[in-house]
């Protein structure tokens, strides 16, 4: 099938650190298009605060396989749990590449699809030039890629 691809263009006025004002940006348009595309069922705020909510696995075991002892996660807690941890993650290694690599980090993509080789929406936040060299007001660009 052929790729159809759309761009928009997204002023952002920094306040504070550059790198803190980048790395916020990155992170709101992946929570942005994690809920918008439908990969979380919902926004990730509430997603995180529902999933860390259930109380810690205690080791009971049940007392009927369908019915969870109080204190125990269900498989689907326990997945959504670890995909908060996972994405977590995403975002303190995104903060510290901000803090490192900022002169070097021009795109980020996010690819949707059954696999990363495979995808069927490519989304790529364009970074401006002003973040590499300090300057306080931009704009972003932010391409989407379907196939």
């Amino acid at each position: 099938t052929m790729a159809t691809s759309s761009s928009v263009v997204v002023p952002v006025v920094a306040r504070g650190s550059d790198e803190g004002v980048l790395q916020d940006a990155i992170v709101e348009f992946i929570k942005f298009l994690l809920y918008m595309r439908q990969q979380i069922p919902d926004p990730y705020p509430a997603l995180r605060e529902e999933a860390l909510s259930h109380p810690s696995p205690s080791g009971e075991t049940p007392t009927h396989p369908s019915i969870p002892p109080r204190g125990r996660l269900t498989l689907t807690q326990r997945r959504q749990r670890q995909f908060i941890q996972q994405v977590d993650m995403l975002f303190a290694v995104l903060g510290e590449l901000v803090r490192t690599r900022r002169d070097k980090l021009r795109k980020v993509a996010l690819a949707f699809g059954t696999t990363p080789a495979h995808p069927r929406e490519v989304f790529i936040l364009h970074l401006p030039d002003e973040f590499a060299f300090g300057h306080h007001s931009c704009s972003s660009t932010a391409s989407s890629y379907s196939w």
